[in-house]
Formats: structure tokens, sequence, C-alpha cells
């Protein structure tokens, strides 16, 4: 009995150790964080130019060619180890008496730093570092200043009568309401060949086939508040495909770009922004001018507008009353594009 006790609090400290080894590369990683932040040409040419690039191929050329989303079963694996962590601790509380109280609960705080820090680990080297790449603005040596509200008050103007005429050159499926009959069916080739145009303008190399998956059923995804997230454990982009019609184009667009290495929430709407607006499908190019619309219509105030009817109605279906000002970003880079190359 005895000898089985000491087998068992042997086979613990050992998962102890190799738990310990997680925690430690953790706060490596989140060190790395800190340290690359002041390096940001470095992280531009070796991994977003280098790492990145070998990670991308890797996931766009093996599970990216499955023709279905693995985020169903990224979510039972998720499920089913906490399930199972679960009744292990149950067990080892109530089941084991042999092992001190103590022990046990160091187990639990070690187990939980261990689960944590593989994610930071996995997520940083996938994906993550881009967060510390060059910021766009200084890779196209744009000059970033205060837009006043007069300057939005009148790129908003500028950008209502494009909505306008876009809107007028768009034949709806019913009732001159947007529907998702209305999104091209090769919105996919649509929106990539943009994005990579936009992005061999400025300067970078778009490499690899990102895959976009839609989640079902649909509205599963906006039920807890998202509209579309980039999921750096698998590659893939993933879209609520049940979200409004007018938005897809656009996020199609900003995930893409995550996909593509931008991690910043501003710039990812910068280039969704540029992606549509070059291209010649008049349903894409609205998406991504009601967006911006939307976004330069939170910042104006105390002002009489005379609203086209169906514009209006398209600016609360895409949302105008939600806003989220990490995104805001994208206007002052609209705005100082704009005036360099005006």
């Amino acid at each position: 009995m005895k000898n089985h006790a000491e087998k068992r609090h042997k086979k613990i400290l050992e998962l102890i150790d190799t738990r310990v080894i997680w925690i430690i590369a953790g706060l490596i990683t989140l060190t790395l964080h800190f340290v690359l932040s002041a390096f940001p040409e470095f992280v531009e040419a070796y991994y977003s130019n280098g790492f990145f690039i070998g990670v991308r191929y890797c996931f766009d050329y093996t599970i990216g060619l499955i023709p279905f989303s693995l985020f169903y079963f990224l979510l039972m694996f998720i499920l089913g180890s906490l399930i199972y962590r679960v009744f292990m601790w149950v067990r080892l509380v109530f089941m084991v008496k042999l092992i001190p109280l103590g022990l046990k609960f160091k187990l639990l705080i070690i187990s939980i730093l261990s689960f944590a820090s593989k994610i930071v680990v996995a997520f940083s080297f996938l994906w993550g570092f881009n967060y510390h790449r060059i910021p766009i603005e200084q890779k196209l040596d744009l000059e970033m200043t205060h837009n006043t509200e007069a300057m939005i008050l009148t790129e908003f103007h500028i950008q209502r009568k494009k909505a306008i005429e876009t809107r007028m050159n768009i034949k709806f499926y019913k009732n001159n309401v947007p529907t998702l009959k209305d999104i091209p069916e090769n919105l996919d080739e649509i929106v990539k060949e943009n994005l990579e145009d936009v992005m061999k303008d400025f300067g970078y190399e778009p490499v690899g086939n990102p895959a976009m998956r839609f989640i079902k059923p649909f509205g599963f995804l906006s039920s807890f508040g998202i509209t579309g997230y980039y999921n750096p454990f698998l590659g893939e982009a993933n879209m609520d495909r049940g979200f409004r019609p007018l938005y897809i184009p656009f996020l199609y667009a900003h995930e893409l770009a995550h996909a593509y290495g931008f991690a910043d929430e501003g710039t990812a709407n910068f280039l969704a922004y540029m992606a549509c607006e070059r291209s010649s499908h008049p349903f894409v190019k609205y998406s991504g001018r009601i967006i911006y619309l939307q976004y330069l219509a939170h910042h104006i105030k105390d002002v009489n507008i005379v609203w086209n009817p169906y514009v209006f109605e398209d600016l609360l279906m895409s949302g105008f009353f939600v806003y989220d000002p990490k995104y805001d970003r994208m206007i002052d880079l609209i705005l100082a594009f704009k005036k360099k190359n005006d």
C-alpha cells in the first residue's frame, strides 16, 4: 500500500515538472512580446515575412485543403478536455486520500497556469507576434494627424454621396433590400484578388491561400456577439453567414487581412475598406463604403442631415448603433492615405 502511494506521488511530481516547463515557456513567450515590441523591423523581417510564412504554408496546404471547418472538432476537443480535467480533479480531491490537500491545490494551480501557457505559446508563434510588426502607416509613410470634426464631417458628406451612387448601381434580388442572394457567389475570389492587389501595391507579398469557413448553424457566432474571427490554431478565418448581408464582404476582407498576418484591428479594417473600394462589383464596393460611413457617422454631432432613406436603413441594418472605438484607426489611415495620394 505504501509503495503504491509512493509511486502515485512520484507520478504526480513528474507531471508537475512537465507542466512547470510549460509555465516557464509561457513566461518566456510573454517576455518575448515585451522585447519584440521594441524591434518592429526585426519582427517584420524574420517573423511576419519569415517564420509566419512557413506557418501560413503549413496550414493552407494541409488542413486548409479540407472542404469544411475544423472549428467543430476543436470545440469538441476543448470541451472534452475540460470535462476530463474536471473529472480528474474531482477524483483526485475526493477519492485519492493519501495525497495531502495542499498538494492537490498546488497541482490545480499549476495545471491551470500550464494550460494558459500552452495557449499563449501556440497563439504567439502561430500568429500573435504579428502585433509587433512595422505599423502600416510607417510602411506607407503616411502622416498620421489629429482629424478635427470639420475634417471628418467633410469626409462624411463625400462618402455619403459615394454610397448613394454605388447603391443605385446594385440590382437587388428583392425589394431593394440587401439579402444573402445579393452576395456574389465567387466572393472568395473577388475579395482575395482585390485584397492581394492592395497588399502588393503597399509593398506586401501575399503568401498562401488562407481559408474562410462559414460557421453553422447561421447565427451561432453572432449569438455570442461575434461576427467573425481568425483562428490562429487552425489557420482559418471563420464567419457567421447569418449576420447582416451588407457586412459580409467587408468582414470577409477584414478576417482575411488577419489571416495574411495583420493583427491590428484598425489596419485590418483599412485593408478591408481598400479591397472593397478596389472591387468592380457594386455590392462588395458598397459594403466597404457603408461600413466606413458608419464609423464616420459616430463622429458627427448636432448636424441636420438629409438622409437617403435606403442608405439610412442600410446603416441601421449594418449596425449603425454598434460601435467599437478600437477599429476607429481605419478613419485616420484612410484620411492619411488620401492626403498623401490626392
